[in-house]
């Protein structure tokens, strides 16, 4: 897969690290949390959209404490992301 190869070569390459997490996830394999909780809060704008993606995986996965916590963190570190917002609002 190119995007392993790339993380491979650029370990910090956090957008291929996003994208590899959402084909896990696509085929809902649990290895996206874990390419996802790679992205450090250093790297803001990926770091959102990661813990925005980690939140709405585990509301699919019915862990609804757990998905309010990355969500809080996908708005802390993108307040404008509406994704993230609207997602919150559902939850709650």
């Amino acid at each position: 897969m190119q995007l392993t190869r790339i993380l491979e070569q650029e370990p910090e390459h956090h957008r291929a690290r996003l994208l590899l997490g959402q084909v896990f996830w696509n085929q809902q394999d649990d290895r996206a949390f874990r390419e996802w909780s790679m992205v450090p809060p250093e790297a803001s704008q990926e770091y959102g959209i990661s813990a925005y993606l980690a939140g709405v995986a585990n509301l699919d996965r019915g862990r609804a404490g757990v998905a309010e916590s990355h969500l809080l963190a996908a708005i802390q570190y993108r307040p404008k992301y509406t994704p993230a917002i609207d997602a919150l609002v559902n939850l709650y």
